[in-house]
């Protein structure tokens, strides 16, 4: 009779495989091109990896003053132009940010390297508010970006920091404010921060770690605070930080990385393909840009400014 260790290796091995098939299935084969980097207007700079926002229109940036600012697309080409976030804030690594409903969140890393948000209720900023921590089990410290996507299912916002231990930690947010921090049921380790794609089933989240061995790995977010463990990403893969996930309403996976080259990579199928010629000293950003029907990819050039790259496919 099998070992109850052979048991658990087993299942944890069908399960990997089923996700894994998830993953794979839910990329087409690509239809259209890339657009090609295109620098975003405004004459913006910024010093840390862009946010860009699942299913919206606007991008958030750490300007090299460490303050936070915005910029709206209006057209295939046009956007508004950069403006400050209101509350006087700042940030020391790049900003998350989530849309629900006609309201956004906005999280940054502050000065003290605990999470500060900012609730956009539809008609004006709230400023700049902690993330309370529960110093018992979980100080709500992070040395790296926050990660964040907008759970339907549950009707929560979800935001994700690499905790002072180097494991993952969430916070659930609801109608302008969040709740404590705790620790997700899993030893998986990181040196980076996170990425997370919406979800809106309630087995319809993931989340994609860098290891310490620079490769990665996924998760799949099941019922409430419950996740199946990480698992190898298929494809493999290396990078040296974060990496971007979104999707787009019927699920179709959009997954990118800085790669070791400091180039960006696009994961499809377990395969990936360079996405340009590009360079960058930053993670990518990365949205499904609902009104424009695109994924769209945006990262830190290496003089600072913000590019663009959109295609229908992930």
């Amino acid at each position: 009779m099998a070992s109850t260790s052979t048991v658990r290796r087993a299942l944890a091995v069908v399960g990997a495989l089923a996700l894994a098939a998830t993953l794979t299935l839910a990329n087409p084969a690509p239809a259209a091109a890339w657009s090609g980097w295109t620098e975003v207007p405004g004459n913006g700079f910024t010093s840390s990896a862009p946010a860009a926002v699942q299913g919206g229109n606007y991008i958030f940036v750490r300007g090299t003053d460490d303050r936070i600012y915005l910029n709206r697309r209006t057209g295939s080409s046009s956007w508004t132009g950069w403006g400050e976030l209101p509350g006087d804030g700042r940030a020391w690594s790049g900003p998350a940010a989530v849309l629900t409903g006609n309201a956004y969140y906005v999280f940054v890393r502050g000065t003290d390297s605990h999470v500060y948000f900012n609730f956009y209720s539809g008609s004006s900023w709230s400023g700049w508010r902690l993330v309370p921590n529960d110093w018992t089990v979980s100080d709500g410290m992070t040395y790296s970006a926050p990660a964040a996507l907008y759970n339907s299912f549950a009707n929560r916002v979800e935001v994700f920091i690499r905790g002072t231990d180097n494991r993952i930690h969430t916070s659930f947010c609801y109608n302008g404010g969040c709740g404590t921090w705790f620790r997700i049921p899993s030893t998986r380790t990181t040196p980076s921060g996170v990425a997370a794609t919406y979800a809106s089933g309630p087995s319809d989240g993931y989340l994609f770690a860098r290891s310490f061995d620079n490769l990665l790995y996924f998760d799949n977010e099941q019922l409430d605070r419950h996740y199946d463990g990480f698992s190898l990403l298929p494809g493999g893969g290396s990078t040296y930080d974060s990496p971007a996930a979104t999707r787009d309403p019927v699920g179709n996976l959009g997954l990118y990385v800085r790669g070791t080259d400091d180039r960006v990579y696009r994961w499809s199928g377990g395969s990936w393909s360079v996405l340009g010629t590009i360079s960058t000293p930053s993670a990518p950003g990365a949205a499904y840009m609902a009104s424009f029907n695109q994924f769209c990819v945006f990262v830190r050039g290496t003089n600072n400014r913000v590019y663009y790259n959109c295609n229908p496919n992930p």
